[in-house]
């Protein structure tokens, strides 16, 4: 996959314009089904990209950073991690429609 910029932050911004062009098919149950898979996060009222990001930096849940501020550091840890969240996600999915 190609994105303009290599930051977590474009990476997001693809996988939610993917998601608006099936008029939120690809993404429906993605925000229950992380919140569980992130338990620093849990049930809250952040939206995936930040439950996602959370993951690898805990400090956007303190509400005062945003997935802008995400340290260079950190970036290509939280891409992998939200890409093989979204994998693990469309397969659970993929498997239980079948079954």
């Amino acid at each position: 996959m190609y994105v303009l910029s290599d930051t977590y932050v474009a990476l997001v911004s693809f996988i939610a314009g993917f998601d608006a062009a099936t008029e939120g098919e690809l993404l429906d149950g993605f925000d229950a089904w992380v919140a569980t898979a992130s338990p620093a996060a849990g049930a809250s009222s952040f939206a995936w990209p930040v439950v996602v990001a959370s993951r690898t930096w805990e400090a956007i849940l303190d509400g005062r950073n945003t997935i802008d501020a995400m340290p260079r550091t950190l970036q290509q840890e939280a891409k992998a991690d939200l890409m093989r969240l979204l994998d693990e996600f469309l397969a659970d999915r993929a498997t239980n429609a079948a079954g």
